[in-house]
């Protein structure tokens, strides 16, 4: 008898693959229903100063704002980019975002903007703006769409399981505390590489995150930086002792680690050395990041960790 094959859902424990390459249609009327509720602005007529905001985007971007016949510029733009699939889509949500907090954070996003004209309906909010962003975070989450909002910054999502117990943690932790500032800007850049389609980059930056955190603990600690490489980094870090002495063996072994993921592909791009262009294939950009943001964990941890 022919062996029958399991269905991909249940070899994979339930979880379907993640779409990178394409925007699920429905996603456009839900995403805009959603920042509808917080953002009452992005559907006003009369709040210019943020139209004309996203027609200058829209327009650096070759995205067509126009709207169509009972429609608003931000309904038609994102509707008709998710209606052709076009990945254009996560650079206008992540836009809209961004100048929603902006908004909220200048206490902007009023429920009667002064500059509605009389006649029209009053606008409410029904929620906060983070609070919209994590309604569309889990949209995509069920449309089984790989991106999600990382501190303002929509970020390819290349398994959520390892997302969920790596990534974000490591963008939280940096988040924390403004002296790692530096390393999660060159984080969220590396995944912004990621998301369009520069893996050479997105290592580069990678690597470069990892470099800031390191001389954020030696500098934090008052510690003497001997060199600007991440081997030379990591060597001074264990040698004053960041992890306890048992595990001195397992940071070496974590150096080589990073350096086969971070290091020396970064190396070979040329942020050390000679500017050789690499084709480095996305599950293998997908595995720097992730072994990134494990290393960046450990060493914070570590840090905090030390009387």
């Amino acid at each position: 008898m022919a062996r029958t094959r399991e269905p991909f859902t249940i070899r994979t424990g339930g979880r379907p693959p993640l779409v990178h390459d394409r925007v699920p249609q429905q996603l456009g009327v839900q995403v805009c229903r959603v920042l509808e509720k917080a953002i009452p602005q992005l559907y006003n007529p009369g709040a210019r100063v943020y139209s004309n905001a996203l027609e200058d985007f829209a327009f650096a971007h070759g995205i067509e704002v126009h709207p169509s016949v009972g429609k608003r510029d931000a309904d038609s733009a994102l509707q008709n980019l998710a209606r052709d699939g076009d990945l254009r889509f996560l650079d206008l949500v992540e836009y809209i975002g961004q100048r929603a907090i902006e908004m909220e954070d200048a206490n902007e996003l009023h429920v009667d903007p002064p500059d509605r004209p009389p006649g029209l309906p009053v606008a409410f909010r029904a929620c906060t703006v983070p609070e919209a962003l994590d309604e569309v975070d889990e949209l995509f989450r069920r449309a089984g769409f790989g991106y999600k909002f990382e501190g303002g910054h929509i970020v390819r999502v290349a398994d959520s399981i390892v997302h969920a117990s790596v990534v974000t943690p490591t963008f939280e932790l940096l988040a924390e505390d403004p002296d790692y500032k530096a390393a999660s800007n060159y984080y969220h850049k590396a995944h912004g590489f990621i998301r369009s389609g520069d893996m050479e980059e997105a290592h580069t930056n990678a690597g470069k995150a990892l470099e800031s955190t390191l001389k954020t603990i030696i500098s934090k600690r008052g510690w003497t930086q001997k060199g600007d490489t991440l081997k030379r980094l990591l060597e001074e870090v264990i040698e004053r002792g960041l992890l306890p002495q048992f595990q001195h063996n397992y940071m070496k072994h974590l150096e080589l680690a990073v350096l086969a993921g971070t290091g020396q592909p970064r190396n070979k791009a040329g942020a050390h050395g000679a500017q050789a262009p690499l084709d480095i294939p996305v599950f293998v950009a997908d595995f720097t990041l992730h072994a990134t943001a494990a290393a960046i964990i450990l060493l914070i941890r570590a840090e905090r960790a030390l009387p």
